[in-house]
């Protein structure tokens, strides 16, 4: 059983990332509009729900600033 447990490890980094590429797309490619236009509260208020949307799927903080760095 153990063996078993072992063979199947999830790769959670992995899955963070596809789970937010779903929900937004490629991840170079999403402040380049706002960014560009240097407002910054609006960068921080899309990074603060791309991070409420990772944290609301259980995935832990070492995984969401991963994915989101």
């Amino acid at each position: 059983m153990q063996k078993l447990a072992e063979s199947c490890e999830i790769d959670w980094y992995l899955q963070a990332e596809l789970a937010y590429n779903k929900r937004f797309g490629a991840k170079y490619s999403i402040d380049e509009t706002i960014k560009s236009k240097l407002d910054k509260k609006a960068v921080q208020k899309q990074c603060a729900k791309k991070k409420r949307f990772l944290q609301y799927r259980a995935y832990v903080r070492d995984n969401i600033f991963a994915v989101l760095d």
